[in-house]
């Protein structure tokens, strides 16, 4: 505490000094950098691969150079420690897998992977970094103001849900994080079981094969899913019948077959299905407008379905 009263100042006190000393010791702490953290930073760039016009925006990137001045990553001014990554628009194709350095970077909260052309599958280990709270991975034309792909909610320790199904186990994660974009790049194979709850998922223009079945619980509360041009191929995901909040499906342009599932009689919030351009078969089952009815949009364009138009749809007064 600072006494000015007449008291206690026997002599002028010097305020400019006071100033440019906390000054300098702030930017000290500003400036160092973690050699951990540089090393982990190195290892990324030399295994990155991208185009060589996108490798001058990294040439800062060295031994001789503070990492905490590098171009492309945050951090955080008290400790010194990387917590933001910007990785948009560098043509970064490869080099980023389940064993690379990036995820080693304990206190990273922010990284941005956008407008890149990443191929492969989805690296599970950016979902156990223990303090990322935003990702993106999307291929927006506008990095700048685009929602992140994943971002997280108030912090909670554990979550629990427990499913509607009977003998489901409860779901039990670390934390939650309500958005994950992943669409327009080229990801491809099992979409995997991440370990949030979701309430919006876009895997669209991607080339997903299928969607692993225990991912289902993690839907519960999901209101948007798309999966729109990809791969999928066979009957119906098994993990869309935990969706029961859905308001709006796309699985246009895949390869599904067989019948439409029943699971959609319990899905009374759905106002947009989009199935266009499948092969699915079969009739229009009696589901959609069965009892109350939100749909706005039911395109089955493009499938091999025959029979009648069920009489029930004549509920959905908005179609």
């Amino acid at each position: 505490m600072l006494d000015f009263s007449a008291e206690s100042v026997s002599e002028p006190l010097n305020l400019s000094v006071i100033s440019e000393n906390l000054f300098e010791d702030n930017l000290i702490g500003a400036s160092e950098c973690h050699d951990d953290e540089k090393s982990l930073l190195l290892e990324l760039k030399n295994n990155l691969t991208f185009t060589p016009d996108a490798s001058g925006k990294l040439r800062d990137w060295n031994e001789s150079i503070d990492c905490c001045q590098w171009n492309h990553v945050e951090s955080d001014n008290s400790t010194g420690r990387v917590i933001g990554l910007e990785l948009y628009y560098l043509n970064i194709t490869g080099g980023i897998n389940n064993s690379s350095s990036i995820f080693h970077l304990q206190y990273l909260q922010t990284l941005d992977l956008g407008y890149n052309y990443i191929q492969g599958s989805i690296p599970t280990s950016i979902f156990t970094m223990p303090s990322l709270q935003e990702i993106f991975l999307d291929e927006s034309p506008d990095a700048v103001h685009r929602s992140p792909a994943v971002r997280s909610s108030e912090a909670n320790d554990e979550v629990r849900q427990t499913t509607a199904h009977s003998g489901q186990p409860s779901i039990r994660v670390n934390r939650v994080f309500v958005t994950l974009d992943l669409h327009s790049n080229n990801f491809h194979g099992k979409f995997p079981i991440v370990p949030y709850i979701l309430d919006n998922l876009d895997c669209s223009s991607n080339h997903f094969t299928s969607i692993d079945p225990d991912f289902g619980p993690n839907l519960i509360i999901a209101y948007f899913l798309s999966f729109s041009n990809n791969n999928l191929r066979g009957s119906f995901p098994a993990a869309l019948q935990y969706a029961l909040n859905l308001c709006h499906l796309n699985l246009e342009f895949n390869h599904l077959n067989g019948n439409i599932p029943d699971y959609f009689i319990n899905m009374s919030l759905l106002n947009v299905v989009n199935l266009r351009g499948n092969n699915l078969k079969g009739s229009i089952p009696a589901i959609f407008g069965n009892q109350y009815c939100y749909l706005e949009t039911l395109d089955l364009n493009g499938n091999f379905l025959q029979g009648r138009v069920p009489r029930s749809l004549a509920n959905c007064k908005a179609l």
